[in-house]
């Protein structure tokens, strides 16, 4: 099905699951994120590896390392908003904490990381003034489905 971003969401948890999987982070409260424009693409990458062999000269490619990336939230800055405040919280520590994306059909992309900054653009009159939240995340991304 394909869907516009319409009606997505980003929570945030300042408390990290019990368990590293889709029931550990449903059993946490999210506070939403509020007054979010863009969410930015994120998952894992896999780092390349390549060996050519001196017989064929061909190069072969192969899985390294992973990163599951940096998400970069960009929002209407809200100084009320339960989210946000939670946000600007977890920039000042070095702890994880645990986010959800939840899409427009109910799909669910769960993750912790670190917020690793906050800043305020302030910009011009006839503009809102907007933060960009940089997210890494430290875990593997655990993608729920919704239940039909």
């Amino acid at each position: 099905m394909v869907m516009t971003s319409a009606g997505s969401t980003i929570g945030i948890s300042t408390a990290l699951p019990a368990t590293e999987d889709a029931a550990g982070y449903e059993a946490l409260t999210l506070n939403n994120i509020g007054e979010v424009e863009s969410i930015s693409e994120f998952g894992t990458e896999y780092n390349e590896v390549t060996f050519t062999a001196l017989d064929n000269r061909r190069v072969r490619k192969f899985k390294g390392s992973y990163n599951p990336g940096t998400i970069t939230v960009s929002v209407a800055i809200s100084s009320d908003d339960v989210g946000q405040q939670d946000v600007e919280a977890a920039l000042d520590t070095d702890d994880d904490v645990a986010f959800g994306v939840v899409t427009q059909d109910g799909t669910a992309r769960y993750f912790s990381g670190k917020v690793m900054s906050f800043t305020a653009n302030i910009s011009s009159v006839d503009n809102i003034t907007m933060a960009s939240v940089n997210i890494g995340i430290n875990t593997d991304i655990i993608k729920v489905l919704p239940t039909p």
